[in-house]
């Protein structure tokens, strides 16, 4: 065997001992898997080289679109730009008018108060108040519930009159709303030269002399046409108020001039006897008579429909000498340009 001489001193077998330490690590400590290494890259282990099997899944993204729902994230490498966020669909609904007020949810404030729409339609231009909503319905006017106050008018009858009769403005007409109507409104019932309702009148009058009234136009004011009479003679002897049974029924009301033709009948002149008329038994004008030839005394009394209008009279007596009178009739007289 041949003899080797070493030609390298202590100092340089040192030295390369050390140089080899550095190059070859103690990997006695080292833990790790494949799994623990990026797929495509190696390390050394007490087991000797490993290839890694970890994979890279980069870039991760992900979204939840429900409340309760959750992103499940990946088993393996991530690059760490990867995110995961609320869906854009859902995003869009996190705003302050779908979020009640007071409460905050995700950074967002809610506004919407209890009652007032949470569709997320924007009411903030529209101008209605309650008094532009009918009674009872309700509305969404700028993010607020409003219940409206125009008042319903139920269904009515509306006769016409003398005045005007109206439908006053600010209501909701929730009847039909019915104008009466008279069959009776044709021109022939109207006084000629008289418009009702834009009827015009051609109705000239009657004949007169009877109590029934026909034929009298609507409008009754005292004058001197004679319009209806009774001619129902009577000679009164009585010296206390009787009653000549000479009357009239009124049958159209208004203030009528009533006349009485009337004379006194004396053998000496012993007094004047005295001439009444008379409203549904009750006196309301009298007057004496005082010639001996017909006088026709007359009389303006307003009267109603149904008043009862008659003539009373009294004589004047004495043992030695008496005045009576005699009644010849009771005519009423309108001012009535058409009449008779």
């Amino acid at each position: 065997m041949a003899n080797y001489k070493l030609s390298y001193t202590a100092a340089q077998f040192e030295q390369a001992m050390k140089a080899y330490n550095e190059k070859w690590k103690d990997v006695s400590q080292v833990t790790a898997s494949a799994a623990n290494v990026l797929a495509g890259t190696y390390i050394v282990t007490n087991q000797g080289r490993i290839q890694g099997t970890m994979k890279n899944n980069g870039n991760v993204a992900g979204t939840i679109s429900t409340k309760d729902g959750s992103y499940t994230i990946p088993t393996g490498y991530h690059s760490g730009a990867g995110t995961v966020k609320i869906a854009d669909a859902e995003k869009a609904k996190i705003i302050p008018a779908n979020i009640k007020k007071g409460v905050t949810i995700l950074g967002q404030t809610g506004t919407c108060e209890a009652g007032t729409t949470t569709s997320g339609t924007d009411t903030t231009d529209a101008t209605a108040s309650a008094s532009d909503i009918r009674s009872g319905k309700t509305a969404y006017v700028n993010g607020r519930k409003l219940t409206g106050t125009i008042p319903n008018q139920a269904a009515q009858t509306i006769t016409p009159g003398t005045t005007d009769k109206t439908i006053s403005s600010g209501k909701y007409l929730s009847g039909t709303q019915t104008i009466k109507g008279d069959s009776k409104l044709v021109a022939s019932n109207i006084k000629s030269g008289i418009s009702i309702f834009g009827v015009t009148g051609t109705y000239t009058g009657s004949s007169s002399g009877s109590s029934s009234g026909s034929g009298l136009p609507n409008t009754i004011i005292a004058g001197d046409t004679p319009v209806i009479a009774n001619w129902a003679g009577m000679n009164i002897t009585s010296t206390t108020m009787t009653d000549t049974k000479i009357s009239i029924t009124i049958k159209r009301a208004g203030t009528y001039r009533f006349k009485i033709p009337a004379v006194a009948k004396s053998s000496f002149s012993s007094g004047s006897p005295t001439v009444s008329l008379y409203k549904n038994g009750d006196s309301a004008n009298s007057t004496t008579i005082t010639s001996s030839t017909v006088e026709c005394i007359s009389f303006d009394l307003e009267c109603a429909v149904g008043d009862v209008i008659s003539v009373y009279a009294k004589a004047v007596g004495s043992n030695y000498s008496s005045t009576t009178v005699t009644v010849f009739g009771l005519i009423a007289c309108i001012d009535w340009a058409n009449g008779l």
